[in-house]
C-alpha cells in the first residue's frame, strides 16, 4: 500500500478560508469525504460549494487552511494524485458534429488513454446504444452522461461532480443518480455538490452541509437531517385535547385546523385522548421530507463571520 492509499479519507479540507475582497467565500471550512460511497456536498446557492471544488482541484489558491487528496497536500502534490481524480466543474465542450464515441476517442488520445477504454466508459454511463449518434443531437441528460464518461477515462478513484442534475428532466436526474450510485458501488468516492437534496437524497451515504462558506453539519444523512414524524389530530374540542395530551407529556402545537403532536405513535395518542373522554375526528401520521429538514437546518445555522476589516491580497 502506497503512502497515498493510507487513511480513511479520499479528500480532506481543514480550516480552509478564501476571500474575494472583504467577505469570505470560505470561512475556516472543514470537509471530509470517505474513500468510498456517495458524499453529498450540500448548501444553498452562494454557500461556497463551487469555490471549494475549485480549491480542491488547485484552480483557486486559498488564503488559509490545508487540503489533502488521498493523503497528499493540494496544490503542492496535486500532480501525484490528479490522475486519480475525475471532475466536472463546468460542462465540457464537445464537437457537436462528432459522435459521442468519436469525441471520447479524441479525448482519450489527448490524455494518452487506450482507445479500448472508450467503449467501457460509454457502457458505464449507459450510452453504448447512442455512441454513434452526433453529440449535437443528444438530450441534456445524455450530454451530462457523456461528460461523466469523459471524467472516467482515467478510471479515477475520486469523482467530483458540481451540480450534476441542474437543468435535467426527471428521467435525466434518475439516470445521473443511478450512475453515481453505480460508481460508488464499484468502490469509488463520489462527491456530488448540489443545493437540491431531493434530486440525490436516496443515494447519499454521507453529507457535509455548508452555509456562507463554513461547515454546518456532517455525517450520515439520516443522522444530521432527521425527518421527524408528526401526528396530525383533528378534533371537535382542540383546547381540551391540547391540555390532555400535554398533561401526558406530549409536545403539541396548536394550528388553525388541527393539532400537531411530535412523535410517531398515533395509536398511543388516540388512546390517551379517549382515556380523557375525547374522540378524534381524524388522526394521521406524517413525516416531513429530508429536504424540509435540510432547509430547516440551513435556516437555523449560525451566521457567517463578519467581513474582514481590510482586503486580503
Amino acid at each position: 500500500m502506497s503512502e497515498t492509499d493510507t487513511g480513511p479519507w479520499a479528500l480532506e479540507m481543514s480550516g480552509v478560508s478564501k476571500h474575494f475582497g472583504r467577505a469570505p467565500a470560505l470561512d475556516r471550512l472543514d470537509l471530509r469525504v470517505p474513500r468510498t460511497g456517495v458524499h453529498g456536498f450540500l448548501g444553498p446557492n452562494g454557500s461556497g460549494k463551487s469555490t471549494s471544488i475549485r480549491a480542491m482541484l488547485g484552480l483557486v489558491r486559498v488564503n488559509a487552511g490545508a487540503i489533502r487528496i488521498f493523503g497528499r497536500p493540494v496544490p503542492a502534490a496535486l500532480p501525484e494524485v490528479i490522475n486519480r481524480v475525475g471532475a466536472i466543474v463546468e460542462r465540457p465542450r464537445f464537437y457537436p458534429e462528432f459522435s459521442g464515441r468519436k469525441n471520447l476517442r479524441l479525448l482519450a488520445l489527448a490524455i494518452r488513454v487506450p482507445a479500448t477504454t472508450v467503449d467501457r466508459v460509454l457502457d458505464l454511463v449507459g450510452l453504448t446504444g447512442s455512441a454513434r449518434q452526433r453529440f449535437g443531437t443528444y438530450s441534456l441528460g445524455m450530454k451530462q452522461r457523456l461528460a461523466i464518461a469523459a471524467t472516467l477515462l482515467r478510471d479515477p478513484d475520486l469523482v467530483i461532480l458540481d451540480e450534476p442534475t441542474n437543468g435535467l428532466d426527471p428521467e435525466g436526474i434518475r439516470d445521473t443518480r443511478e450512475m453515481m450510485r453505480g460508481l460508488a458501488d464499484m468502490g469509488k468516492a463520489v462527491l456530488v455538490s448540489t443545493h437540491h437534496l431531493g434530486a440525490v437524497e436516496e443515494i447519499l451515504d454521507t453529507v457535509s452541509v455548508i452555509k456562507d462558506g463554513h461547515l454546518v453539519a456532517e455525517g450520515r444523512l439520516t443522522d444530521i437531517l432527521p425527518a421527524r414524524a408528526r401526528v396530525r389530530v383533528r378534533i371537535g374540542a382542540p383546547s381540551a385535547a391540547l391540555a390532555a395530551l400535554r398533561h401526558r407529556g406530549w409536545q403539541v402545537t396548536s394550528l388553525p385546523d388541527h393539532l400537531e403532536v411530535h412523535g410517531d405513535r398515533p395509536d398511543l395518542i388516540n388512546r390517551h385522548l379517549t382515556e380523557a373522554g375525547l374522540w378524534p375526528d381524524e388522526i394521521s401520521l406524517s413525516r416531513p421530507s429530508l429536504e424540509e429538514a435540510y432547509v430547516r437546518l440551513i435556516e437555523t445555522a449560525p451566521p457567517a463571520a463578519a467581513p474582514l476589516p481590510q482586503r486580503i491580497a
